[in-house]
């Protein structure tokens, strides 16, 4: 167990620098290129499993609701770094402020999740 959580401390950490530094994250990287596209790749088939978590838990959401809030802060989180994305880089489309509006206002479902507690 020990090990395991020694080794949980990896992702977090590129994560945290991966959200504070951006792109720039890679500039000391002589292959900057080909290490965005295996990061980017990486979140983009993590990401979905946080949506396939909250279909599972939305069916008997009174019994699991710490599943539903956990995984509804994950979406929350993606979008607070989104918002550093913009604050550092600039704002980009419609698309991506309609996006980070959605996940900020993810843990409003928190609250109508508890409702349902058993």
């Amino acid at each position: 167990m020990a090990v395991t959580m020694g080794l949980s401390i990896v992702p977090i950490a590129v994560s945290i620098s991966t959200v504070a530094g951006g792109v720039d994250a890679f500039a000391q990287v002589t292959v900057g290129a080909r290490e965005l596209d295996h990061r980017l790749r990486y979140f983009a088939g993590v990401y979905p499993v946080v949506s396939l978590m909250l279909w599972r838990v939305i069916g008997d959401v009174g019994r699991r609701g710490e599943l539903f809030a956990f995984a509804t802060t994950a979406v929350a989180l993606g979008g607070a770094a989104r918002l550093v994305s913009v604050l550092d880089v600039g704002a980009g489309s419609a698309l991506q402020w309609a996006l980070i509006v959605g996940e900020l206002s993810a843990p409003a479902t928190i609250v109508w999740q508890r409702r349902f507690r058993s």
